[in-house]
């Protein structure tokens, strides 16, 4: 019954975004299910069906009655139960469950594996609030990385000084992360190329991928900085197959020379 009734939720709401109104009076009436039964197991059938039929959506409407029984769902003896219901009220814009998303992300005395998940998910939530959060984690060696990766989902004007300004004190592994982010956006590219002007970021230290990143912005004035610390780009896919040829055709030739007895 359980598992025809899953099938039943994924099949009734793998509508398309935005919901119309009816679909979002079945949701409401799905939520209503949830508060009228009072059976941990029951609630994770529901909550799977909804999971799977929202799955990639984001900004979805809350629907009615979920603000009343997200408390009750988030205390469930079921620990799955807990997570979709978390998970989902990420996905309605729920301002309780950001808010604690957050306290868990700056508790530094909370396991670490739950604060790289809450991490995670506000990232994947597009939390707006984030941004300011994972600039003072980037203070943090345990979340560093992981703060200076997540920090490239966001269009701020503040990431790009404050990952310059940690730049030189980052190992090897947090200098990569730190650059895939700078090239990720054309706003914090021109802040990179400013920066490898000024010294704080050696022209050596762009390897060919974040210079071809760079490059795909399309953008003159990056192109131009580009061309003046790293040299012109022969990067071309007909550049390319040009230059394969060329090395193929000299590596035949040399491996058909008769030898010599």
């Amino acid at each position: 019954m359980k598992r025809i009734l899953f099938l039943l939720v994924a099949f009734a709401l793998s509508l398309p975004t935005p919901l119309r109104a009816q679909d979002a009076e079945a949701l409401a009436a799905l939520v209503g299910v949830l508060k009228e039964v009072d059976d941990p197991a029951f609630h994770l059938d529901i909550l799977k069906g909804i999971s799977a039929a929202l799955k990639g959506q984001r900004n979805i409407k809350m629907p009615k009655g979920w603000k009343e029984i997200a408390p009750k769902l988030a205390k469930s003896s079921n620990a799955e139960v807990r997570q979709l219901a978390q998970t989902l009220s990420l996905t309605f814009g729920s301002k309780a469950a950001l808010d604690a998303l957050r306290k868990v992300l700056v508790d530094g005395k909370a396991n670490l594996a739950h604060r790289q998940k809450a991490l995670a998910a506000l990232v994947a939530a597009r939390d707006r609030a984030l941004p300011e959060v994972l600039r003072g984690l980037l203070r943090e060696k345990a979340l560093r990385r992981e703060a200076l990766r997540g920090l490239g989902a966001f269009e701020d004007a503040k990431t790009s000084s404050a990952i310059l300004k940690i730049y030189e004190k980052l190992d090897t592994a947090g200098k990569r992360d730190a650059l895939m982010t700078l090239a990720s956006r054309v706003s914090f590219a021109k802040a990179l190329m400013a920066a490898v002007a000024r010294g704080v970021v050696k022209a050596n230290e762009l390897p060919a991928d974040i210079v071809r990143q760079l490059r795909a912005h399309g953008v003159k004035e990056i192109n131009a900085m580009l061309d003046k610390v790293w040299g012109v780009s022969r990067s071309t896919p007909e550049a390319k197959l040009k230059e394969i040829a060329k090395y193929k055709k000299l590596l035949e030739a040399k491996v058909n020379r008769p030898v010599d007895l």
